[in-house]
């Protein structure tokens, strides 16, 4: 029975190195985290898998509705609510 310990982002880039890059065992890579074989395995399966090798996390990414505005528009409102306080979202929207 293998525990899901968390694994820092550090600990899976060694573990991406020393299979890789040093061409270290399954059971080598298993003692030095102390991770067990099928973590080690869903990790080297998660770099395998992504296009530019970053690591698979589906909960990191953005559920839902594509956002409506993007961050330059976010930044103009931001810049108009810091020279108008005061509005209202109304007189906000006009001004989109």
């Amino acid at each position: 029975l293998c525990m899901a310990l968390p694994v820092s982002l550090e600990l899976r880039k060694l573990i991406i190195a020393w299979r890789y890059e040093l061409h270290m065992s399954i059971s080598d890579i298993v003692h030095l985290s102390s991770r067990c074989e099928k973590t080690v395995h869903n990790i080297l399966k998660s770099f395998r898998e992504e296009d530019n090798n970053e690591f698979n996390r589906p909960f990191t990414e953005r559920h839902g509705r594509k956002r409506l505005l993007d961050r330059n528009d976010l930044n103009y409102l931001e810049s108009i609510l810091h020279a108008e306080p005061g509005l209202f979202l109304d007189e906000l929207q006009d001004k989109l």
